[in-house]
């Protein structure tokens, strides 16, 4: 825990300590959204792992390793067995929604992407989670409302590559040799 006034959390690529400073105590109402800032912050010391040349390729490309410890974060989650929607929940109360970012000036990706992005993967790997207590909660709600056009829309391309995947699912299943798991996730979901 750091007392610094900021409102984030940070893990050191050199020793792997993770930093959560005091103010974002304030926004965690649960051990599954403390999991999430926990989890966020181990998947970047272990994708800084590779050394330094890997540190300074991820502070060049921020928003994609951002975006990365996101999902990964939430593998480690769910393995701990914590609630993945927890990072939804917690990223829609801390998440920053820059006005005018053309790409350059920030190293965070804008909130909204992110969590776009982290109900993709958890409705693909992770859809039991997706009748969880947490989808009740307030912050999911307004994360539903507020993402309710782009969430529609990625339901709906789901929906169109399972019935694709259904008229062939006789060639899939019986012509050729069974498929490793996941890729008949990948076509089934």
């Amino acid at each position: 825990v750091n007392d610094k006034k900021v409102l984030n959390a940070s893990s050191n690529p050199y020793d792997k300590k993770v930093n959560i400073y005091t103010p974002l105590f304030l926004y965690i109402d649960n051990d599954d959204e403390l999991a999430y800032i926990l989890a966020h912050e181990i998947a970047h010391s272990v994708e800084a792992y590779g050394g330094m040349v890997k540190y300074i390729a991820m502070q060049s490309n921020s928003k994609k390793y951002e975006q990365k410890s996101d999902l990964n974060g939430i593998d480690y989650m769910v393995k701990a067995g914590y609630d993945p929607i927890a990072a939804i929940t917690m990223g829609n109360k801390i998440f920053g929604e820059p006005v005018s970012d053309w790409g350059f000036a920030y190293t965070h990706p804008k909130g909204s992407k992110r969590l776009i992005e982290m109900y993709k993967y958890i409705y693909v790997k992770y859809p039991k989670y997706l009748n969880s207590p947490l989808t009740k909660t307030p912050s999911y709600k307004n994360f539903e409302y507020s993402m309710s056009r782009e969430i529609s829309a990625f339901q709906q391309k789901q929906k169109r590559k399972a019935a694709y995947f259904s008229r062939f699912e006789f060639f899939f299943r019986f012509l050729l040799p069974p498929l490793p798991p996941l890729l008949r996730q990948r076509f089934q979901g």
